[in-house]
């Protein structure tokens, strides 16, 4: 029943015909994700993202096809922007029923920071960026930290995008 919802809700989403009726927002940094992309394969990891804007244009929604060495797995990705006071929220749901907690996103032109505010388990800060300047292709990296000021890149990769 939870997946059937779930379906069902990101469907209504997604569907193309309700976010063409609603008029297109003012710039609000979220735009650069919007299409469809490719990424290249990084440690075994490729990703498909089709990522549309929900039906009232407040958030971009974005399914995941990811192939693994075990296999393929499905995300939904949700980007929110509170306009009011320029703030972003990312949240990621790998699998249903998950706990999806709101992780910062920061946006600066067209590069943006996911994460890295505060520790982990592990002790280090973590962060994953995503620089969407060339338009039609970026590049993102996952970096860590002990201080958060003093980041090592973890792992790299570029995404390429396929359609808008």
């Amino acid at each position: 029943m939870r997946r059937t919802y779930l379906t069902t809700m990101i469907a209504l989403f997604i569907t193309k015909a309700a976010v063409a009726q609603v008029p297109a927002r003012d710039h609000d940094g979220l735009e650069d994700i919007v299409g469809t992309w490719q990424s290249d394969t990084a440690h075994g990891v490729s990703a498909l993202s089709t990522c549309h804007r929900s039906p009232q244009q407040r958030a971009v929604i974005c399914e995941q096809t990811i192939s693994t060495p075990q296999g393929v797995r499905y995300a939904v990705n949700v980007f929110l922007v509170d306009s009011a006071r320029r703030r972003y929220a990312y949240y990621g749901i790998s699998r249903p029923g998950d706990d999806a907690p709101a992780v910062p996103l920061q946006i600066v032109g067209h590069v943006w920071t996911y994460g890295g505010l505060g520790k982990a388990e592990d002790s280090l800060y973590h962060r994953t960026v995503n620089d969407f300047s060339a338009g039609d292709a970026y590049v993102w990296r996952q970096e860590s930290s002990p201080d958060a000021v003093h980041w090592t890149v973890q792992r790299r990769g570029r995404a390429v995008r396929l359609r808008d």
